[in-house]
């Protein structure tokens, strides 16, 4: 999983960061029923409630609420039906927040890498459904494609409030503190500056050639080796072959999968929430397997020339790679397979630095994969 550094707000319109609404929600929460009208807002928050508390004040309504009244309020001249609108409109809502994502991060999907189509889905990494006090929260947004946000494939509605609250022990667990125990719960690219170490790519294959027939990891330099070579794909049955070379055996065609390797209990739960690994079919539309397996044969292919430049053409060999890279995602794919291929190699000519981190740094730019967060990585 590719770590990223999102920033901050920035021009997205609405400041409600995460720790700043905690001490807005014990009132309200202890209310237990709480009606959205101009009067309890002004009685839980002030004589002259600003905007952010009238905001705030709705958050609660979604959160606690036993009904709406649909009072009008001086200072923001709408009503609540008017306001949720707002809050969920592209200019003016939490939806606003995309085009500055994808500046930030590169359209690209938060959990799978892929490239994003035109629909781009802001993820909310804490279920607006469950956990509205989130809803409009900058520190709250991701971006993902369909399948890694849909149930039965991906995260869909996410961990319903009765499932977080079983992870810990408070009895009235706050919002925040039910916030951070998802965040806790798995790894998010966001928040988790080793996410790629905690979830790196590795190439495996179907080994059909023994009983009974599984799926195994190919070592690190088969995965890499001169043998690797894809072979048939079916876009239909997400099926991918490749010739490679297993063990001391002469090189033979597989079947084979780019699948996570997780390192500890959260990373494994990632796996699971987010149905990384899932092979995918076409009534699911859910082809990221494929597409991940597809671009690691296309990553080795296209490094061979780099790991045989000298001096003299490293550089150039360098800007016609980052110029096959312009638009693509699986930066996890990437940066494992060229530390699988390079290692610790030196910049030939004794320019400084590795190969690895010359790929990595140029490509850390936003027509490729801006806003990556290469603290630990590979």
């Amino acid at each position: 999983m590719r770590p990223v550094t999102k920033g901050a707000r920035g021009t997205y319109p609405i400041d409600i960061p995460v720790n700043t609404l905690k001490a807005y929600t014990t009132a309200a929460q202890a209310t237990r029923r709480w009606t959205f009208t101009k009067q309890n807002v002004i009685d839980l928050w002030s004589a002259t409630p600003s905007a952010f508390e009238i905001v705030t004040g709705l958050l609660a309504y979604k959160t606690w609420g036993s009904k709406m009244q649909d009072d009008r309020y001086d200072n923001l001249e709408a009503s609540l039906g008017v306001l949720e609108t707002q809050l969920s409109s592209d200019d003016k809502g939490y939806k606003a927040a995309t085009p500055i994502l994808m500046g930030r991060i590169g359209k690209i999907c938060s959990y799978c890498e892929q490239v994003l189509p035109d629909s781009v889905e802001l993820e909310h990494c804490v279920p607006k459904g469950e956990f509205p006090y989130f809803w409009i929260t900058w520190d709250n947004f991701l971006l993902s494609c369909g399948s890694c946000n849909t149930s039965g494939t991906g995260k869909g509605t996410g961990p319903s409030r009765a499932t977080v609250k079983s992870w810990g022990g408070a009895k009235n667990p706050g919002e925040v503190t039910l916030y951070n125990a998802v965040r806790a719960k798995y790894v998010w690219p966001d928040d988790d500056q080793n996410a790629y170490q905690l979830l790196k790519p590795a190439l495996w294959y179907r080994d059909t050639h023994n009983v009974p027939i599984t799926w195994k990891q190919l070592d690190d330099a088969a995965s890499v080796g001169p043998d690797v070579k894809l072979g048939l794909v079916d876009l239909e049955t997400r099926y991918v072959s490749a010739t490679l070379k297993v063990g001391v055996n002469a090189a033979q065609v597989y079947e084979v999968a780019v699948k996570q390797v997780p390192s500890g209990q959260q990373a494994i739960d990632s796996i699971t929430y987010f149905g990384l690994d899932l092979p995918g079919t076409a009534s699911t539309r859910d082809s990221r397997r494929y597409m991940r397996t597809i671009e690691w044969m296309t990553a080795v292919f296209l490094l061979r020339p780099l790991a045989a430049a000298n001096a003299g053409n490293f550089a150039y060999e360098l800007e016609r790679l980052l110029v096959s890279l312009t638009g693509r995602g699986h930066f996890s794919v990437w940066a494992r397979v060229a530390s699988l291929m390079f290692n610790a190699m030196p910049v030939p000519g004794g320019g400084g630095g590795t190969i690895v981190e010359a790929i990595l740094n140029g490509a850390n730019v936003p027509t490729i994969w801006p806003g990556t967060d290469l603290t630990d990585v590979p």
